[in-house]
Parts: C-alpha cells; sequence; structure tokens
C-alpha cells in the first residue's frame, strides 16, 4: 500500500513539474520591450523630474527637466500617451536621497 502511495505522489509531483515548466517556457517566447526613454527623479520636497530623454513624438510637456516639475504627473502624462513602465530603479548613494530612474517603452505603432 505504501508503495501504490508513493508511486501515486511521484506521478503526481512529475506532472505538476512537467505543468509548471510548460509554463515557464511560453513566457520566456514571450518578446522583450527595451526601454527607449528614461525618466530620473530627485526628491526635493517632493520627488521632481531631474532629467527625461523621450522620443519626439511623445508630448513631454509634463517632464520639463531639472526639478521643474513633479515626478508623478510626468509619467501619468506618458503612461496616457501608451508609454509603459518596464522597470524602476531606486539607487541610494550614501549620503543624499534615493532617486528613481523609469525605464520606459514609447513606441508608438
Amino acid at each position: 500500500m505504501t508503495k501504490l502511495a508513493t508511486l501515486i505522489a511521484t506521478v503526481v509531483v512529475c506532472a505538476l513539474t512537467g505543468i509548471g515548466v510548460a509554463v515557464a517556457d511560453d513566457d520566456s517566447k514571450k518578446k522583450r520591450e527595451n526601454p527607449d526613454s528614461i525618466v530620473t527623479c530627485f526628491p526635493n520636497g517632493e520627488y521632481r523630474v531631474s532629467a527625461a530623454s523621450v522620443p519626439d513624438s511623445i508630448n513631454s510637456d509634463q517632464c520639463p527637466g531639472f526639478l521643474a516639475s513633479a515626478c508623478s504627473p510626468c509619467i501619468r502624462s506618458l503612461e496616457k500617451q501608451g508609454c509603459k513602465v518596464l522597470d524602476v530603479i531606486v539607487s541610494v548613494v550614501e549620503g543624499s536621497d534615493p532617486q528613481a530612474t523609469y525605464s520606459l517603452s514609447c513606441k508608438k505603432p
């Protein structure tokens, strides 16, 4: 009886592992988007845009640059225009506040 239970448990584990590998394989085939835009935000009371690089086809009025505007409206404006945030990197340099760098894909179809 215990051999049968062990055999059934082994078959179930192998089946679930196979399903997990199949699902993981499907994710790896998805095309990865490359960032074409970067917005860096630095705390100055609130997070403000310290640098922005977006394609000319994107309206960047909400992201004028060095601490002139808040970061949140800039990112929201870019998202409304079809940009997709791919990654956010928070970096901390000793003795200063953390800055956030947003990697975006803003390609228009």
